[in-house]
């Protein structure tokens, strides 16, 4: 299975991690592992057939960019992740979740980022069947950064459910949420999303937008923002919007010789843009791709 792994997804010289169940079971260096005292840049494999967790930590003033893929998935698990960053570290994450032939998941994320940290936090989500997806960030000291863009695809003809709290426990915090949604063949996708400043977290700063994208008559998908805010001195705004392909540029792009399943995918890439143009070109951006074509 590794060859196969690095014929996939690992371009020369990239040092890597292949979990099975949350244990690594395969690294470039002997000395990788998800406790990062020192900057690396990383591809993390996951292999998962029962309940697991994942724990990432980031030393104080470490800097990490590591790009994830879900790989093989089977027995309906349940996932939990969690992200520690102390004092002044740099995580930049992009995962690649898809499901193969699992039929049911849950997964729970949990972020934990501490004073002058930043999370750049980036998924694409294409799931085969129901399932529930839970994320929570928390802005826990001063001058905690979270930027958080999802981007999430539905074709299963499932119900699935997105849920993103984003906690500032904290004052000058700072939270930017993207989420976009994809829904066809009579699928339905929820997402809910709700950001948090406690009393005393004054020029705490929320910024949450949703898009959501149609693809047939049948499909659902509810974008519900949502704040609380229990302190004066903030900044928090929200929105969301939802509609289908624009005729017109469907029309523009068949007049150019391209199918009406061409034109389709041109515009949902360029939708989903913000994600797919933060993933460096390589091994996994193609596989990123293939993955997105394969479930529109």
């Amino acid at each position: 299975m590794l060859e196969i792994i690095k014929q996939e997804l690992i371009d020369n010289n990239e040092d890597y991690i292949v979990t099975k169940n949350g244990e690594v079971i395969f690294r470039s260096n002997d000395k990788l592992s998800l406790e990062f005292s020192n900057n690396v840049d990383l591809k993390v494999i996951h292999i998962i057939d029962k309940d697991t967790k994942i724990s990432y930590k980031v030393k104080k003033n470490i800097n990490i960019k590591l790009s994830e893929v879900f790989y093989d998935l089977k027995n309906s698990p349940i996932i939990e992740i969690e992200f520690n960053l102390e004092e002044g570290s740099k995580f930049d994450y992009t995962s690649l979740r898809r499901s193969g032939t699992v039929q049911d998941i849950k997964a729970i994320v949990n972020a934990y980022v501490k004073s002058y940290a930043y999370l750049n936090y980036k998924t694409l989500t294409t799931h085969v069947g129901d399932g529930t997806i839970d994320e929570n960030f928390h802005l826990e000291n001063e001058r905690a950064l979270v930027d958080v863009k999802n981007v999430l695809i539905n074709t299963s003809k499932k119900k699935q459910d997105f849920n993103v709290n984003i906690y500032h426990n904290a004052k000058n915090t700072i939270s930017n949420l993207l989420n976009y949604g994809i829904c066809k063949n009579e699928s339905y996708l929820t997402i809910n999303s709700k950001g948090i400043i406690i009393q005393g977290a004054h020029k705490a700063e929320i910024r949450q937008r949703a898009k959501g994208l149609l693809l047939d008559e049948y499909s659902v998908l509810s974008a519900n923002p949502l704040l609380e805010i229990d302190d004066f001195d903030v900044i928090a705004n929200h929105g969301a919007s939802i509609g289908a392909i624009d005729e017109d540029e469907l029309y523009y792009l068949m007049s150019r010789g391209l199918t009406k399943d061409e034109s389709e995918k041109l515009i949902v890439a360029g939708f989903i843009n913000p994600v797919l143009a933060e993933v460096k070109e390589g091994k996994f951006q193609d596989y990123c791709l293939a993955w997105i074509n394969s479930n529109l």
